[in-house]
């Protein structure tokens, strides 16, 4: 059965909306794990609260996918509310939908204020905000190693483990960058097995933690062919720091 409290008095169908309201007044819906909307990130801004809370309550209908489209979308048009994005800080919660479910599933209807001190209301996806990478480590976890985890397969010979982290940045500078004038694949790849040798680096396997990322240099091997060795700082399965240097080459 459908769950409903609303603030304001504005009917809606939901599938589950959850509103503070003013018997709530003491109890304040708790906060998204992270209270910033980034500027790379969607969210829908509302002209008025009650055209945010219409917006949710009326226009996030579920589907066998994810939400109706067309039923999004025709609800901009008759709320006034668009599609932006940050930045925003959110300073209260004032709903939760949920149109599928599972946390994954939830959306805020939230009051906010940009860096201007401007006040806004809107909708945002609420996993999807808190998980949404705000730093250039965070991009990187994201895109190779989700949660933190690097998982390397022997069979892929993608990795070099090493001493320590210095090693590692040092085995990755000592690779020519490919841009310089003079610097060919064969030079790079034969420095590359120089510093395989004296820094004593040995081919990886296993999953490690990584907790920094250092620098990089690529390799063109041709038509969609390429290397990019990274350094990384990481800790193995025992628990110890290593130095890793690892290819994030999408072609792999």
């Amino acid at each position: 059965m459908t769950r409903l409290r609303i603030c304001g008095g504005l009917p809606f169908v939901a599938g589950l909306l959850i509103i503070g309201s003013p018997l709530r007044a003491q109890q304040p819906l708790p906060l998204p794990t992270k209270t910033d909307i980034p500027s790379d990130y969607s969210t829908v801004i509302c002209p008025t609260r009650d055209a945010a809370q219409a917006m949710l309550g009326n226009h996030y209908v579920p589907d066998k996918n994810w939400f109706d489209g067309p039923i999004f979308f025709s609800g901009l048009k008759a709320t006034g509310c668009k599609q932006e994005s940050g930045p925003l800080r959110i300073v209260s919660v004032l709903g939760r939908k949920s149109i599928q479910a599972g946390p994954s599933g939830i959306y805020l209807f939230y009051q906010a204020v940009r860096p201007n001190g401007e006040t806004v209301y809107g909708v945002v996806h609420e996993s999807g905000n808190n998980n949404h990478p705000r730093t250039p480590f965070e991009r990187w976890l994201q895109t190779y190693a989700p949660g933190g985890m690097l998982k390397i397969l022997a069979a892929e010979k993608r990795a070099y483990i090493c001493k320590n982290p210095a090693v590692a940045m040092k085995f990755v500078f000592s690779i020519p960058t490919a841009t310089l004038k003079g610097v060919t694949k064969a030079k790079q790849l034969q420095a590359k097995a120089i510093a395989l040798k004296s820094n004593g680096c040995a081919y990886a396997s296993g999953n490690y933690r990584v907790t920094a990322v250092h620098n990089e240099t690529y390799i063109n091997l041709g038509y969609e062919a390429s290397e990019v060795w990274t350094a990384l700082t990481a800790t193995d399965a025992r628990g110890q720091v290593v130095g890793l240097v690892y290819d994030t080459d999408v072609y792999r």
